[in-house]
């Protein structure tokens, strides 16, 4: 994760971090569409208010064309409530994600 403007340290990083985390299942359920579950590096940017709420979601990007993929991420991401950020003021943050299949599993 990147935070435009920064800083990008693990204080300003957790707020939007555990607005995310919840929601991993959901774009769990994207990838597993996906035929032969291939390893997928996913990243949108998400401008956050200061206070808060919905982020707009846009410059989504995916190591694997598939639109309907990038389309039920992007999803996803647009119904997600953030935390405020740490700065309290608007913020751009650009989020990356590796999808894969799980050791053993």
């Amino acid at each position: 994760m990147h935070i435009g403007g920064g800083p990008n340290d693990d204080a300003n990083k957790a707020p939007l971090l555990a607005s995310i985390a919840p929601h991993h299942e959901a774009l769990g359920r994207c990838w597993a569409a996906l035929p032969n579950k291939p390893r997928v590096e996913l990243g949108v940017d998400a401008h956050v208010p200061g206070k808060g709420g919905r982020a707009k979601i846009d410059h989504p990007r995916s190591t694997v064309p598939d639109a309907s993929f990038v389309a039920c991420a992007v999803a996803v991401f647009t119904q997600i409530e953030f935390l405020p950020p740490k700065s309290g003021l608007d913020t751009t943050v650009s989020a990356s994600l590796r999808l894969s299949p799980r050791a053993g599993g």
